[in-house]
């Protein structure tokens, strides 16, 4: 899969493709007749290294190590044992396994490379949060029975093979404390069954009822989750920023609001005029930056090598071609009078006649140091390319120094 990026998932399809027809809307299979496809992100021979070498220390970490089966129509889990040091009872998982119990490793975009890569990549082109969960399924078994996620989910196949029958949308669009439980008595037939070989991709728009098993071969799969910000969301940090001015959103709810003991009719009123004062109020532009500004700050830079052009900062010339980090959502604007850029946390400010150059830096991938734009000279252009490869937002390709 190469570079592991958004437009690369959907190959021979396109991106665009995905968000027109079916982001939200239906599920797509692709399959691709090609085993090899997700062969540089994990395979089977990985999962004693990504085991034994992840840290599993802290109860968070070990919530994330699950062995589930279904048995009589119900999942049932199997308790993962950790030595006093955090090491895996490696033995007892393969012993699980063999079981017939499949293993859950979480998190995977924060213990395997090319996978932090790949949900780095996703978010910063869709801008919302991803994560990565791996399935390994034992042959002739299932590990959850029908249910439903309240995220959206790209299913890639790494290896082997697995039946995966789709049922109806239980919700459309639920969200994160919908209630994921689908008995399977209410399900009526699939709408689709499909077996997902290996180098194929499924896309499930949260609240689409499935279940996927196995026959006479393990699989292992990748589940990439996409946690998507949604208008209510929008909405939410707008009455937070509209709270902060208005005292009237401030005041506390009359007392005995609960138990009945109110005026019902002054209360409503004053419920459409809290709203009314909102909705003549409300200010997008400040929600929609602040929400932004949440999603950059709690976002990481990909484990791409980055130390490596830090030691080649001082190389650079006019000539040189530099890139944007893959993975990494920055954004530009002015602050206080000064031209700020963005990105992961953290912002690299200048004077406001930088505001040219960062915009086209935040919505460039590559390019030599002599193209920025704004009117800088030549010596400014490359002390500006040094600074933003140490500050961790540029990058020298190898061959490019």
């Amino acid at each position: 899969m190469g570079r592991h990026d958004f437009a690369s998932l959907f190959y021979p399809e396109t991106e665009k493709v995905f968000l027109r027809d079916y982001w939200e809307k239906k599920h797509w299979i692709i399959a691709r007749g090609r085993d090899d496809f997700y062969s540089d992100l994990l395979g089977v021979g990985n999962l004693d290294s990504l085991l034994s070498l992840s840290s599993f220390n802290t109860p968070s970490d070990q919530a994330d190590v699950r062995l589930v089966k279904t048995e009589n129509g119900k999942s049932v889990s199997q308790r993962v044992v950790f030595r006093p040091d955090g090491r895996l009872d490696i033995f007892g998982v393969y012993a699980a396994v063999q079981a017939g119990f499949t293993l859950i490793v979480n998190r995977l975009e924060f213990r395997w490379t090319a996978i932090a890569q790949l949900c780095r990549n996703l978010e910063a082109a869709l801008n919302h949060r991803v994560s990565a969960n791996l399935y390994y399924t034992p042959p002739d078994s299932q590990g959850f029975s029908p249910h439903y996620d309240t995220h959206d989910v790209l299913v890639l196949q790494l290896a082997g093979s697995k039946l995966w029958r789709l049922y109806h949308r239980a919700q459309l669009l639920p969200l994160a404390d919908a209630d994921v439980v689908v008995a399977r008595a209410s399900l009526s037939a699939p709408v689709e069954e499909k077996i997902l070989n290996a180098g194929d991709l499924l896309y499930l728009p949260r609240g689409q009822v499935h279940e996927a098993l196995t026959a006479g071969g393990a699989s292992l799969h990748l589940t990439v989750g996409i946690y998507a910000l949604c208008w209510f969301h929008l909405i939410q940090e707008a009455v937070r920023k509209a709270a902060r001015s208005s005292v009237e959103l401030r005041e506390a709810l009359p007392p005995g609001w609960f138990n009945g003991s109110h005026d019902r009719p002054m209360n409503e009123a004053k419920w459409r005029a809290l709203l009314d004062q909102f909705c003549a109020t409300a200010d997008l532009a400040r929600a929609w930056e602040s929400l932004g500004n949440d999603f950059l700050t709690s976002s990481s830079p990909p484990p791409d090598g980055h130390f490596a052009s830090i030691e080649r900062a001082e190389t650079l010339a006019l000539e040189s071609p530099v890139r944007k980090r893959s993975g990494i959502a920055c954004v530009s604007g002015i602050v206080h009078e000064q031209a700020v850029i963005s990105f992961c946390g953290k912002s690299v400010r200048g004077p406001r006649h930088l505001i040219e150059t960062f915009r086209f830096i935040a919505t460039n991938g590559q390019f030599l140091v002599k193209d920025l734009p704004g009117g800088l000279s030549d010596s400014a252009k490359v002390v500006l390319a040094k600074r933003l490869v140490r500050e961790g937002l540029l990058a020298i390709d190898p061959e490019g120094a």
